[in-house]
């Protein structure tokens, strides 16, 4: 008998650049039959299944990434993109996914509410942003799968990924706020 057919829980642990491996393709499909009740990974591995699901043929591929000069890596960011290992990522998708959770996050402050990182992308999903700009296939998100089935999917915090790198610049430049956030362990942060 298997642990889910025997009543058990199966947590799922993302570690690393899975997202931008399009884990989603097989990951997807173990959520939306069941198979997986909670997620743990990075901030990171969150807003990266929205970028790839909304710009993967704008990527560019580095796959001799490890060799790459500084100069190389400077070059590549002057042209618009965030290397996350050998994948580059467009920075307008990036911008664009952060300026719509700006505007959740400001409605969650003046509510003077607080939600773990997970629920306001889920809140992004639900409010339709994402419908007709994919570029790749909807059933290929973990992240749509996972708020399909409305599970959990906790990180140790969204400043390990380029949308908390944004926010907390902006905080230290004065430009913004601290987005009102739970904590894995209950408490705002």
């Amino acid at each position: 008998m298997s642990l889910v057919s025997a009543g058990g829980k199966m947590m799922v642990s993302l570690a690393g650049a899975m997202s931008t491996a399009e884990l989603g393709i097989s990951l997807a499909p173990l959520i939306r039959a069941g198979k997986v009740h909670a997620i743990t990974c990075t901030g990171a591995n969150i807003e990266e299944d929205m970028f790839n699901l909304v710009a993967n043929s704008k990527y560019k591929l580095q796959p001799k990434w490890r060799y790459l000069t500084m100069e190389a890596d400077y070059k590549t960011m002057q042209e618009g993109y965030n290397r996350v290992t050998d994948t580059c990522i467009p920075e307008d998708v990036m911008i664009g996914v952060h300026e719509a959770m700006r505007e959740l996050w400001a409605q969650a402050a003046e509510k003077g509410e607080s939600h773990f990182h997970w629920e306001y992308f889920y809140k992004l999903i639900r409010s339709g942003y994402f419908e007709g700009k994919n570029d790749v296939p909807m059933e290929n998100s973990w992240l749509l799968a996972a708020c399909e089935a409305d599970i959990p999917v906790y990180t140790a915090g969204f400043e390990d990924s380029t949308l908390g790198e944004h926010v907390l610049c902006g905080c230290h430049a004065g430009k913004s706020e601290k987005p009102q956030l739970y904590s894995p362990w209950n408490r705002a942060v």
